[in-house]
């Protein structure tokens, strides 16, 4: 290549270099909103009909959100198993134990199988 094409080339590659650095800065910007948003606020326009001001839809969110004085304390949404024979007692009992287990192996020992090519 002649000298003259090398510093053509040169000169497009440090252009293309500085054009691509400057679209990904625009992109990181309009990514996180360039500062311009305070936190939890969004750019996306407002629904075309809504009559809501948006105070309200906020207190609806944060009052979704936090729901309090629903259920009984300890009480579950969840719906109870169609048949079982085991009373609540032994349910909590068997999670307590299964969450402390105490003295099913040596302190160190791991309950992890080995590693398939090691040796003992």
């Amino acid at each position: 290549m002649s000298t003259r094409t090398q510093r053509i080339a040169a000169i497009l590659a440090l252009g293309s270099l500085a054009a691509l650095g400057s679209v990904a800065a625009s992109a990181q910007a309009a990514w996180d909103g360039g500062g311009s948003e305070a936190i939890g606020q969004s750019t996306s326009a407002p629904m075309p009909g809504s009559t809501m001001s948006s105070a309200e839809v906020y207190n609806g969110a944060v009052a979704a959100a936090h729901a309090s004085g629903t259920e009984a304390i300890g009480q579950s949404t969840g719906a109870p198993a169609m048949v079982s024979r085991v009373s609540d007692t032994e349910v909590y009992n068997g999670a307590v134990a299964a969450a402390h287990a105490s003295g099913t192996e040596a302190i160190g020992q791991s309950t992890a199988m080995p590693m398939p090519a090691t040796m003992h």
